[in-house]
């Protein structure tokens, strides 16, 4: 083999052997980008998942907010006007206003009678009722972390017959992933909310709604009302309530 044929061999030798890393280098790139493709996916899918689960957990806990809202406004309506009530003007007792409007006789009974009476409730729906919305008690006098979650958890009412989500008819294995705790308090210390014949107290409506995610811990007990730990999946929302109907 001459000189020439010795160079051409050895040069196919070596395009072979190039031929052979440059495609072992094409494939590992190619896995990298498939592999960061997916992951970005993958992130993506959790991203989106997360912030739909926080945007259902904000609309139920608006709910309960409104709910509480809507049944003050309807005992206002069930309860005749009082014309002995406290008038801060003239300090005397000569101006209208619905003493009834936390416990109408034909209305809702919030179960608040002083300043500092706490109560935590479920939210139960019910299309046939006269009352469609209801408050269910699940605590009475606490603001800690004391109750079972599993005494807040929702089922989901795919039919919608119920509403979407009802308290659950078993605590064991709720259908839904979502818990919906409120609040009530009678707050009643500073004017004009202080106590004058339990016409005019400030009411605290709080109402929180939790969820199961992975990222998140499986809560054993229902959340405090002022709770600062670990709040990843869960929305606190809160109003006041009072009888300013009276004015």
């Amino acid at each position: 083999m001459g000189f020439l044929g010795s160079f051409q061999f050895h040069n196919m030798k070596n395009q072979q052997g190039q031929t052979l890393i440059e495609t072992m280098v094409a494939i590992f790139i190619m896995v990298m980008g498939i592999v960061s493709a997916l992951g970005l996916a993958l992130y993506s899918l959790n991203a989106s998942t997360g912030i739909t689960k926080q945007i259902v957990a904000v609309g139920l806990a608006r709910e309960g907010l409104e709910v509480v809202k809507n049944m003050r406004d309807t005992n206002w309506l069930k309860d005749p006007v009082s014309t002995t009530c406290y008038d801060f003007v003239t300090r005397e007792k000569s101006a209208d206003c619905y003493l009834g409007w936390l416990n109408a006789s034909k209305g809702f009974d919030f179960g608040l009678t002083k300043p500092g009476d706490v109560k935590s409730y479920a939210l139960n729906f019910d299309a046939t009722a006269d009352l469609p919305w209801n408050l269910i008690e699940k605590g009475s006098g606490e603001d800690s972390t004391t109750l079972s979650a599993t005494l807040f958890s929702l089922d989901y009412d795919a039919d919608a017959l119920n509403g979407f989500y009802q308290p659950s008819s078993s605590l064991v294995a709720p259908t839904s992933e979502y818990f919906r705790k409120v609040t009530l308090e009678y707050y009643s210390t500073t004017f004009p909310y202080d106590e004058i014949d339990g016409e005019y107290p400030l009411i605290i409506v709080t109402s929180q709604v939790w969820w199961n995610d992975r990222r998140c811990p499986v809560r054993a007990k229902a959340p405090n009302r002022n709770d600062s730990g670990d709040v990843r999946c869960l929305v606190t929302l809160q109003t006041y309530l009072t009888n300013w109907k009276t004015f």
